[in-house]
């Protein structure tokens, strides 16, 4: 892993997907420590190889996401199949670090107050 820019270490949620995977080597390319969230580890051997840690879990899956986050200070969610909000009620009740939220569609769900950056 090439050294850590920042000092931070950044939880990526789809970096397996377009959007993500270029935030995810983006942030390794400017040498921070990166845990990449995939739900198939064969489709995460790429970001390994440059260096990210793979953390395989689901959205759908609360109960076995509380591993991928230990560690982490940013969370940036770059994912567009996030359509229940209730998907993300884990995130809004135990995460205490800045959230980042990049997405197409949209989340009339998801408001300023529940999180500190939303793009859409």
């Amino acid at each position: 892993m090439t050294t850590n820019n920042s000092g931070k270490k950044f939880l990526v949620i789809g970096a397996t997907g377009m959007m993500g995977g270029l935030v995810a080597r983006g942030l390794l390319d400017r040498g921070e420590n990166v845990r990449a969230l995939a739900r198939d580890a064969e489709k995460a051997q790429p970001l390994k190889v440059l260096g990210a840690e793979i953390a395989i879990a689901d959205l759908d899956d609360p109960s076995n996401l509380t591993p991928a986050f230990d560690g982490i200070d940013s969370v940036l969610l770059v994912t567009g199949n996030v359509k229940n909000p209730a998907q993300l009620g884990w995130l809004r009740s135990t995460l205490r670090r800045r959230l980042v939220c990049l997405t197409l569609f949209g989340t009339p769900w998801l408001t300023a107050a529940q999180t500190p950056l939303c793009f859409w």
